[in-house]
Formats: C-alpha cells, sequence, structure tokens
C-alpha cells in the first residue's frame, strides 16, 4: 500500500502533506473526514479508494438483507426508491452543510455517506438479474440498439450538465447510471461485446490500475508545464500530452512495483 500511495507533485507543491494525513491516508478511512485536504491528502485519487472500502464494508450487510426482503420485483423497485430518496435527501443536506462550514467541501461528491447507497442500487439491480434471468430477452439488436442509445444520452448529458439545480442533476443522474449498469452488464450488444474481449479484459487486469494511480499527478503537471510557457489555449494538445504522461506514468509506476514485488519474494 506505501508503494502506490506516492505523493502527487500537486500535493508536495501545495504543502498539502502532513503526519496526520499521511497515517488517515494509508488507512484508508480518509473520505470518512468529508475534508478536501484529508481526503485528497496524499495521491488525490485514494479518495476514491477509500470510499470503495468503506461502502465494501457494508456489502455483507446489504447483501443478506437483499436476499432476505428482495424476493419479488415489486420490492427491489420499493427499495430502490427509497434508496434514491436517500441519495436526494444527503445530497442535498450535503450541499447545505458545504455552504455553512466550507470546510465540508467533498461531502456532496467524494465522501462516502451517499456513495455506499450507490452500492445498494447496483446490488438491487444485479438481484433483478438473478430473479429475471428467463425473462430477460437475448435478442442482440435490442441490446446493441439500447447500448449505443444510453451512450449518445451519456454524452449528451456530459457537456450539458445542470450544475445550478443540484437535486434534480442527481436524480438524472442516478437514473442514467442505473441504465447503464443494467443495460451494460447484461453483455450482450456490440459495444459490451467488444469491451469483453479478453484482450481488453487482460489490458485492464494488467495496467488499468496504474494509469488510475498516476492519471491525477500527470495531468496536473502537464497543465502546470503548459501554464509555464504561456500554451494554455493550446487545450486539444494539453490533452493529448496528459493521455501520454498518464500512459508512460502508469507503465513505470508497473515497472517499478513489478521490481520492487519480485525483490521482496526473493527475500523471502
Amino acid at each position: 500500500m506505501l508503494l502506490l500511495r506516492i505523493p502527487t507533485y500537486g500535493m508536495i507543491k501545495a504543502g498539502g502533506i502532513t503526519a496526520a494525513n499521511f497515517i488517515i491516508d494509508v488507512t484508508l478511512l480518509q473520505s470518512l473526514s468529508g475534508i478536501e485536504s484529508i481526503a485528497h491528502g496524499l495521491n488525490p485519487v485514494g479518495w476514491f479508494l477509500s470510499c470503495l472500502f468503506i461502502c465494501y464494508m457494508a456489502c455483507p450487510a446489504f447483501g443478506q438483507m437483499i436476499r432476505k426482503r428482495c424476493r419479488k420485483f415489486s420490492n427491489i423497485f420499493l427499495f430502490g426508491a427509497v434508496d434514491v430518496a436517500i441519495i436526494l435527501a444527503l445530497t442535498q443536506l450535503a450541499v447545505q452543510i458545504n455552504q455553512r462550514w466550507s470546510s465540508f467541501n467533498t461531502l456532496y461528491y467524494s465522501s462516502p455517506y451517499i456513495r455506499v447507497f450507490y452500492v445498494f442500487l447496483g446490488m438491487l439491480i444485479a438481484r433483478g438479474y438473478e430473479l429475471g434471468e428467463k425473462r430477460i430477452t437475448s435478442k442482440k439488436i435490442i441490446w446493441s440498439l439500447a447500448e449505443i442509445g444510453i451512450l449518445i444520452i451519456s454524452v449528451v448529458h456530459l457537456w450539458h450538465i445542470d450544475y445550478v439545480h443540484v437535486i434534480w442533476n442527481r436524480l438524472f443522474d442516478l437514473i442514467l447510471v442505473m441504465c447503464v449498469v443494467a443495460i451494460f452488464g447484461r453483455e450482450q450488444g456490440v459495444i459490451s461485446g467488444l469491451l469483453k474481449r479478453k484482450k481488453i479484459v487482460n489490458l485492464g487486469k494488467s495496467r488499468s490500475m496504474y494509469w488510475y494511480l498516476v492519471q491525477f499527478p500527470a495531468i496536473w503537471l502537464i497543465r502546470d508545464i503548459f501554464a509555464y510557457v504561456g500554451w494554455e489555449d493550446f487545450k486539444a494538445l494539453q490533452t493529448i500530452m496528459a493521455f501520454v504522461a498518464v500512459i508512460i506514468g502508469g507503465e513505470l509506476l508497473r515497472c517499478f512495483s513489478t521490481v520492487f514485488l519480485k525483490i521482496h519474494h526473493k527475500e523471502k
């Protein structure tokens, strides 16, 4: 864990690394704070790993409750509606807390208090698949059209995000994400067929973690370099260079990690 929790260029530059941040960060509990300087204390992408860790701890209890209580589709829809209502209520609460106490500035987006209920929604969708396996059509053309349609809607929504009406925006996001998970999770369409090919899957297994870990410092570094030389307006070139930096940085981290693990195993 310590090998992968490397400080980023941005945090070093900002002087944001403290002993307290380091201790809470390596425990993967930093996202509970709701404070950006703690949640993003070392590598800013670490907040997501922290959220996953905390949300996964709730999964056994969620799974047991869903299997016991959700034996009909009507129960799944009921639990789903209640879950969405909780998410929207907590979203509104997070916005109000941030407006009153500005230090708590990550409760809305990067904290597990709301995201744990996203996980619950995903588990409800999985339960729906279990109950309706024989009722769901397997026609490829239908699933392909659904995948293409939801992808177009997602791209359009990305370019027209409503940052003013927070609750309505989050409700639409929830519905959209549930559709994406339900449609692509079936893996019956053309797009999901491409994504589940062995080469793509293996690429994700072997490299995606390292790309993820370096993406924030790499993008930050490229952005600062372009700002230093006065090339802020060259957005396309900056994006390409950031992409290249992420790939190179991820490969370097993967090689370093591989060598470290080999040395570690030899010592044993």
